[in-house]
């Protein structure tokens, strides 16, 4: 189970402000809305219940923000050579 509190109290502010923007491409937002969940200790089957998204996607951002050094929310971004979700002229 993952504890809550993980966040530092900056990077926790980051991420809910970054919640609230509107301009943020919405899969960023999404990932940050869930870490802040998390540090709620709200269950990833939860939160992924809310986000429509598997639990497993849920502790893999956990995972990557642990593994980034937690350093706030430019981390979140999706990594290089990850495919992205097509769009839809079916490219992506």
């Amino acid at each position: 189970m993952i504890r809550r509190g993980f966040l530092a109290a900056e990077s926790r502010q980051d991420l809910i402000e970054l919640t609230r923007d509107g301009s943020a491409a919405h899969r960023l937002s999404r990932r940050a809305n869930a870490l802040v969940l998390l540090d709620d200790a709200m269950s990833c089957a939860a939160i992924a219940k809310v986000l429509f998204v598997d639990d497993d996607t849920i502790r893999d951002w956990y995972q990557r923000y642990q593994e980034d050094g937690g350093r706030g929310p430019d981390q979140l971004r999706p990594r290089r050579g990850r495919a992205g979700y097509p769009s839809s002229s079916g490219t992506s």
